[in-house]
């Protein structure tokens, strides 16, 4: 096999890895080197070019492949139904085993009352979120915890409330922005709290789009917005503690703001009329 040869093939392989990995190649390049190629492939010598000069040229185009991550976009569909795409800011998510600042064996918060219990389940939220960042207390719960989620496999009967914990926060890691809205947390029966709550993100998918003749690979952003209800049960012969909840999607995309929700909430069920 000629040089020409095995260079190519270098220069197929390297561009199907990048494609594998959500990269692309350069824009301010591109044409440039689609012009170089089909000089390189062109054999038939009208185009004037001698055998060592298409090896500078396939070595010129090889050495301005430039990997570069792509724009973080979001997706969006337009009155028209035309698709949209605006940057984002990035979040940094922290997963430098933050969890391990849990103090797991902490004393038991117990002989609450359910509305005392309620009470603290509902600051406890608004100030970690941990229903969606696993950042929870322990002092609430009782060990043998039983979790069950009625849609998301990997929470779909949980012992444990740290296993809970880690299994919350392992399943929003790839999101890039979110954002969480307790809506209520109230008594809803003995021995039972429910809460209701609004929680929306955005996450990357490869797309391919065309860019004039060609498709490529592009990651682009998509949100999502849903309203989950978590019943917590509380147990007597646990001195109050949790011992159990189960949760439940009830708006699963395009949910209203925070504040619809919060007009339209009845706060004795914690449901949406």
């Amino acid at each position: 096999m000629s040089i020409e040869g095995l260079l190519f093939i270098c220069f197929i392989s390297c561009l199907q890895l990048q494609l594998c990995h959500g990269f692309a190649i350069s824009r301010p390049s591109t044409n440039h080197n689609n012009k170089l190629l089909m000089a390189m492939m062109n054999d038939d010598g009208d185009d004037g070019l001698n055998k060592k000069r298409r090896r500078q040229m396939i070595l010129a185009t090889l050495s301005t492949l430039v990997a570069a991550p792509l724009p973080v976009l979001s997706k969006e569909l337009d009155k028209g139904g035309k698709w949209n795409y605006r940057t984002l800011s990035k979040r940094s998510y922290d997963d430098s085993n933050v969890l391990e600042t849990i103090n797991w064996s902490v004393p038991k918060s117990r002989g609450l009352n359910t509305e005392r219990m309620a009470d603290g389940i509902n600051d406890s939220i608004k100030e970690t979120s941990w229903l969606v960042t696993g950042m929870g207390r322990p002092e609430y719960f009782v060990g043998d915890f039983y979790f069950k989620h009625a849609d998301y496999i990997p929470l779909m009967g949980v012992r444990g409330y740290e296993n809970y914990c880690h299994r919350v926060r392992n399943r929003h890691r790839s999101e890039d922005t979110s954002s969480f809205d307790l809506i209520c947390c109230s008594v809803t029966s003995t021995n039972e709290i429910t809460t209701l709550w609004r929680y929306s993100c955005k996450y990357s998918e490869l797309v391919r789009i065309r860019e004039g003749v060609f498709k490529k690979w592009k990651k682009v952003y998509v949100e999502e917005s849903k309203v989950y209800q978590t019943v917590f049960k509380t147990s007597d012969e646990d001195d109050g503690l949790i011992v159990s909840a189960t949760e439940k999607v009830i708006i699963k995309d395009n949910a209203p703001d925070a504040d619809t929700l919060r007009s339209k909430c009845n706060w004795y069920k914690c449901s949406i009329d």
